[in-house]
């Protein structure tokens, strides 16, 4: 029970990081696509997460005194965010299948 609980909690980690990984990827890729004011107002509000985490840990932040700590700052803060709001709602649908009757769970293609 111990080692299939601690097991679940890892791969769902495993993939909250996978999944913001790939969330983010998503979000840089909005540059591809025809310049619009709307498109990078839509990108700097799913990336503020990290900017305000650079913020905090560098202050000036890209026009301050270490703009390289800054940048890194706020991609770590992107994937910690990301990460966690993907661990929230992984473990949220499994708590919802486990929940579910035997007879009414989806058992896949």
């Amino acid at each position: 029970m111990w080692l299939s609980r601690n097991l679940a909690t890892l791969v769902r980690l495993a993939l909250s990081v996978a999944l913001a990984l790939a969330t983010i990827a998503g979000i840089r890729s909005l540059d591809r696509l025809a310049y619009s004011d709307t498109r990078d107002a839509v990108q700097d509000a799913l990336l503020m997460p990290g900017a305000i985490f650079g913020w905090v840990i560098s202050s000036g932040g890209v026009h301050g005194s270490s703009p390289m700590l800054w940048a890194a700052a706020a991609i770590i803060g992107n994937v910690l965010f990301y990460s966690l709001l993907w661990w929230l709602v992984l473990r949220v649908t499994s708590a919802l299948r486990l929940r579910l009757p035997s007879n009414n769970r989806w058992r896949g293609p």
